[in-house]
């Protein structure tokens, strides 16, 4: 669109463009609920993937834990030390 659209009044506007108007009118309209649903729908995946990385974490620190009890307690030791070294591979983080 170039330039400032012409401003009709009352008495200048003709059928054709009041016509014009209305599916502009429409077809914004249209766009502006596509949109609302798609900002619904992201808003909603972000929520999710909080979610799941939020249980991800939990369930690192519950494996975490097991493998420091198992240390701790040197049964499956071996098998312990290969989880830790699995979880951090750089080591553990203080």
């Amino acid at each position: 669109m170039t330039g400032q659209p012409t401003r009709h009044t009352v008495d200048t506007i003709t059928s054709d463009a009041l016509d014009e108007l209305y599916a502009r009118i429409d077809t914004l309209t249209a766009v502006c609920r596509s949109n609302k649903r798609a900002y619904a729908g992201a808003v909603a995946d972000v929520q999710a993937a909080e979610q799941r990385a939020e249980q991800a974490e939990a369930a690192l620190a519950r494996v975490r834990q097991l493998a420091s009890n198992w240390i701790v307690l040197r049964t499956h030791g071996g098998a312990a030390y290969e989880l830790r070294a699995a979880l951090d591979p750089q080591g553990p983080q203080s």
